[in-house]
């Protein structure tokens, strides 16, 4: 009974919005960083996490000047704000970083790594919803 009311959900226009939506969101956040990048918060951001220990560590997992490993660069620092708290324990934030990092850039990385965590959860739901309609 739950499988046809799903099946027959999935198979109306709501049921597509209900999947493709995941990737809007993904696209949304992947178009937030690219503005990060192109704007010139990019190097905003590396000037104001310059006493973290993180940045050199990130660095040697994706250096490089390319789109992508800016991009990838940037959703490893979502981490730092996200967690602050940790990291700062942990000694890969530093305390004045964190409180002088501007407001707005923060606010642009906070979203988009939101927007990427909703975007892959609510991904994994609806690959499951029809994966369950398949079997």
């Amino acid at each position: 009974m739950i499988i046809h009311l799903l099946t027959d959900f999935l198979h109306s226009l709501w049921g597509l919005a209900f999947v493709a939506a995941p990737f809007v969101f993904i696209v949304i956040a992947l178009g937030v960083d690219v503005h990060i990048i192109l704007s010139g918060n990019f190097d905003s951001m590396l000037r104001a996490l310059a006493r973290s220990p993180a940045l050199p560590s990130f660095n040697k997992v994706w250096r490089g000047n390319s789109l992508r490993s800016k991009v990838m660069f940037i959703s490893m620092v979502s981490a730092l704000f996200i967690w602050p708290k940790y990291f700062i324990k942990r000694g890969w934030l530093d305390v004045q970083d964190y409180d002088a990092f501007p407001a707005s850039l923060r606010r642009k990385i906070l979203i988009s790594s939101w927007l990427n965590t909703i975007g892959f959860v609510w991904l994994v739901l609806a690959g499951g919803a029809v994966k369950i309609t398949r079997l």
